[in-house]
Formats: C-alpha cells, sequence, structure tokens
C-alpha cells in the first residue's frame, strides 16, 4: 500500500511490482529472465542498481530511473515526470510505445539507441548519449537537449524539431519534422551528411557556433 524497497532479487521468469501510493527503489541488484512492470503512479521508480532484466522493463510512474548493466528493452510505459535510463553495455530499444511529460535523458556508453514507436511522446527535452547510432521517432513535437552520438542519426517527429541544446551529431545526420520547422536552441556540429526535411515549413538552424 506504500512504498517499496526491493533487496537482492532473482526472478526466473516474469516480475510485476505496485507501490500503490509510495516509490519503488532498491538496496541491491535485480535479476529478471522474463519481462518486468513497476507501477508507482504517485511515487518515483529508483532502480539504479546493477540490474539484469533481461526481457522488456514497463514503467508507470512520476519519474523513473533504470539501469541495467546490458541490453534495455522498454515496453510501454507512462511518466508524469522524468525518465532516466541507462544501460551500461548493451543497446536501448523498445517493444512499446513511451509517454514521458518531463525531461528524458537516454544513456548508452556502449551500445545503440532505437526508440521508433510512432506513438511515443516526449514532452520534454531528450538527452542522449552514445557512440553508436541513435533512431527517435515522437508523434508529435521532439526537442532534443545535449546530445553526443558517435554514428549515424535519424530523428523523426510530427511536430517542430528541436535540434537541442548543445549537440554533436558525429556520424551522418537525417532529421524531418513531418512537415513542421526544425529549429535549434543552441550550437550544434554535424561532422558527415546533414538531410533535413521540414517540408514547406522553416529550417532555422542559424547559431553562429554550429560546425558542418
Amino acid at each position: 500500500g506504500n512504498g517499496l524497497i526491493l533487496g537482492n532479487s532473482t526472478v526466473t521468469g516474469n516480475l510485476n511490482v505496485t507501490a500503490v501510493t509510495g516509490n519503488v527503489t532498491q538496496i541491491a541488484a535485480l535479476s529478471v529472465a522474463g519481462n518486468s512492470t513497476f507501477n508507482a503512479t504517485q511515487g518515483n521508480v529508483v532502480l539504479d542498481q546493477a540490474n539484469t532484466l533481461t526481457k522488456s522493463v514497463s514503467l508507470n510512474a512520476v519519474n523513473a530511473t533504470i539501469n541495467t548493466t546490458s541490453a534495455l528493452t522498454l515496453g510501454t510505459s507512462h511518466l508524469t515526470g522524468n525518465l532516466i535510463a541507462t544501460a551500461a553495455s548493451g543497446d536501448i530499444a523498445q517493444v512499446g510505445p513511451l509517454s514521458v511529460i518531463g525531461i528524458s535523458a537516454i544513456n548508452a556508453p556502449a551500445g545503440n539507441i532505437t526508440l521508433t514507436d510512432a506513438a511515443n511522446s516526449f514532452g520534454g527535452r531528450v538527452s542522449v548519449d552514445t557512440p553508436q547510432a541513435l533512431q527517435l521517432t515522437a508523434s508529435g513535437a521532439l526537442s532534443m537537449g545535449k546530445v553526443n552520438v558517435g554514428l549515424t542519426t535519424n530523428l523523426q517527429s510530427h511536430g517542430v524539431l528541436d535540434m537541442g541544446t548543445e549537440a554533436v551529431y558525429t556520424g551522418k545526420l537525417k532529421a524531418s519534422s513531418g512537415g513542421f520547422d526544425i529549429i535549434q536552441s543552441g550550437p550544434m556540429k554535424a561532422a558527415k551528411d546533414v538531410d533535413f526535411d521540414a517540408g514547406s515549413a522553416k529550417i532555422d538552424l542559424f547559431n553562429s557556433k554550429n560546425s558542418w
């Protein structure tokens, strides 16, 4: 009925955790071979240990922090606050749409980030850090925050597309806004070929510190 603190746990099947009025946190790592669902609709989900979450992870909470030692696959999730997701040594992907009303920070220090569900919704800025490739799709507007991508980037929105507050796109860059403006809120560096598609809308990338 209140908060829930998870200790060292191993689950060979699926895990479904609910805290009705409090937070879901942990003091030791989780190992879940099946799908995981964490619900704390009036609190936060903070799972920042060296977790092994083999299949999909669904999050329903205010704010969520999720950390895995390898790959992270996000299931259908709804957050009224912020999302921090880190996969220490694998890719970050999804099998269901993400709805994040606040800001998002997606980190894959050794893998790709592929979040291409057409129903994704990001209310705040999305910051990403990966030495590999980034594919990111939003059903509406998409505002990038601090961006560092080592290989190719493909951004797809259906609303105004903001390229970021501080962005480094090292590989080829493709950005499509679905016929809405493409803008920026800070300097960006594009090291290779770029392809911007705003249809008949504006492309305003005029920061004096841009590097092409």
